[in-house]
């Protein structure tokens, strides 16, 4: 059996919700210069094209950090851990307030799975933004 979990779940989600946003401005702001009834300030990608570059960074996003975890492996993205040559960790760190994401600046303490050789060094770390529901999943399908 494989599970599967998206490692930045509230980023992806943040994004999402700037997508209608975003898409219905960039829309309008292209529509406006085609029809030559608009003035705009800037000719940038997202406020011309917005409507089509934020939707596949989501996806890009969420294809590059979903982790699915099975009996033998651990694939992230494209990368591929074996079990038995790995070790999986998930650590926990507190923030300041400065330093804290955007979205969530309520949450005092973030986690991260470090990802080592059994023979020693540190592979990977990732910044792990999923809920405490899913972090407990992981936790058991990671065994640690």
């Amino acid at each position: 059996m494989e599970y599967k979990i998206c490692l930045s779940y509230k980023t992806l989600l943040f994004y999402s919700i700037l997508l209608p946003i975003v898409a219905f401005a960039s829309l309008s702001n292209l529509i406006g210069i085609i029809n030559n009834t608009n003035q705009v300030t800037g000719f940038g990608v997202f406020s011309l094209f917005g409507f089509i570059v934020l939707p596949i960074l989501i996806i890009a996003g969420y294809r590059n950090n979903l982790c699915k975890i099975n009996a033998l492996q651990v694939r992230i993205g494209k990368e591929v851990y074996p079990r038995d040559a790995y070790k999986f960790a998930i650590e926990e760190y507190t923030l300041p307030f400065k330093e804290r994401p955007l979205f969530s600046l309520h949450r005092r303490v973030y986690s991260r799975l470090t990802i080592s050789r059994n023979s020693g060094g540190i592979v990977q770390s990732l910044d792990l933004d999923v809920s405490k529901k899913s972090m407990h999943e992981l936790r058991q399908h990671l065994s640690i």
